[in-house]
This record gives structure tokens, C-alpha cells and sequence, in this order.
């Protein structure tokens, strides 16, 4: 496989601005936006708000979805799809995968990229 990329359309968003924040720890639960686990008081997680086509946005994603789009996700990502956008990229590489992107996962996101490849087999 020649790159391990998602490459994901971004022609429909329209960014006016944006942060992200990195914060080391949680004071109340939150939710990920992408695996809907619940981040709990204590745990790291990145935050992301800004606007969007007009309207504000704040996502927030667990240290395990930020390790996914850190290895997998090169040219940004839509909120929400992350493990979709992964599972049709491992599908279409019929679960080829770069084994220096899987290095980098957090524990929990490597057993579920492992099952997604896996699946593919």
C-alpha cells in the first residue's frame, strides 16, 4: 500500500476559524464525538470548536480517536466519520495497512483497527 492516509473530501467545509486545545485533564465527563465513549474526570482530550459554514461547532475527541486521526488521518477529517472514513479505507486496501501507522495507537484504537483488518481478511 503506498500511503496509509484517509483521504477524505473536504471540498463541502467551510472553516471561518478554529482551536484546538489539548486538555491534560477532564473536570467533568464528556462525551467523544467520534467513538461516543465517555471521557472521564481526570483523562486527556482534545478540544476543537470554531465555525463551520456559518455555525459554531465544539467537538471533542478521547486520546484513543485523537491517536486514529493523528496515524491514519493526513489532510483533516470530518467530525463524526473517523471510524467510518478508517473502516472504508482498510476495506478498499482489503485490510493492507502501513504497520508504522498501527505503532502509534493507543491500546484501545489498536484492538479495534486490528478487527477492522481483520474483518478484511
Amino acid at each position: 500500500m503506498e500511503c496509509a492516509c484517509v483521504q477524505v473530501p473536504m471540498d463541502d467545509c467551510s472553516t471561518e476559524f478554529w482551536k484546538e486545545r489539548l486538555v491534560k485533564s477532564a473536570l467533568k465527563t464528556h462525551t467523544c464525538g467520534e467513538c461516543r465513549r465517555q471521557i472521564e474526570i481526570g483523562e486527556s482530550y482534545l478540544n476543537i470548536s470554531g465555525v463551520w459554514d456559518g455555525s459554531f461547532y465544539a467537538h471533542k475527541l478521547c486520546s484513543d480517536c485523537q491517536s486514529v486521526v493523528e496515524a491514519f488521518f493526513c489532510n483533516g477529517y470530518i467530525f463524526e466519520q473517523v471510524w467510518e472514513a478508517l473502516h472504508e479505507h482498510i476495506r478498499e486496501g482489503d485490510g493492507d495497512m502501513s504497520e508504522s501507522k498501527i505503532a502509534g495507537l493507543s491500546q484501545q484504537a489498536l484492538e479495534r483497527v486490528c478487527g477492522m483488518i481483520e474483518d478484511c481478511w
